[in-house]
């Protein structure tokens, strides 16, 4: 996230009723509506000029996802607006959320974001997304060797690497999760 939006801020964790996460035919990361199941995701605060960065780093103009406000449940992290994460009730907000449309069919998930998504899930625990979330929903769609490596890497996580988001927006404030979302203020 820090290198596709220089200017983001971390605010805390959200929860998505109602969708799935999947890697898609094209072989990257998408949520699909499914009402059994839920993803869990990051949230960001970030400008306009990140949030065009977003877009263009997510394909927009080219069909590759769209934009959806979607109702989350969002709890603030202890690193976000000195707000400590015990006294803070979780809040029910609008994101917008990226959602690929057009390819919802699992698919097998590209060689070269493999890496990628191992990183982005040991951040992840690190910074509130369950241990449970990220082992039996990301980790499975990486491959065996992948899963196996991840769930090893989950359990040494670091707070201080870097995290690569897709993104979420909320009216006037933009925010980011896993797999896209965007959060009003």
């Amino acid at each position: 996230m820090a290198r596709r939006c220089p200017e983001s801020i971390f605010m805390g964790k959200a929860t998505l009723h109602g969708f799935r996460w999947q890697i898609n035919e094209r072989g990257v990361a998408n949520i699909v509506s499914s009402p059994a199941n839920i993803v869990e995701g990051l949230v960001y605060r970030v400008n306009p000029q990140d949030e065009r960065a977003l877009d263009r780093s997510e394909g927009v103009a080219q069909g590759f996802y769209q934009q959806h406000t979607l109702p989350v449940t969002f709890k603030y992290h202890e690193l976000s607006a000195n707000v400590s994460p015990l006294s803070a009730p979780e809040t029910q907000l609008q994101v917008l959320v990226y959602v690929s449309e057009h390819y919802t069919r699992d698919g097998q998930i590209r060689e070269e974001y493999i890496g990628r998504m191992e990183k982005v899930m040991v951040d992840a625990l690190a910074l509130g997304l369950s241990q449970a979330f990220l082992q039996n929903v990301i980790a499975p769609k990486l491959n065996v060797h992948s899963a196996e490596k991840s769930a090893a890497d989950l359990n040494a996580a670091s707070p201080n690497d870097t995290v690569d988001f897709s993104a979420l927006r909320d009216g006037n404030r933009l925010i980011q999760i896993v797999s896209g979302m965007r959060f009003p203020e």
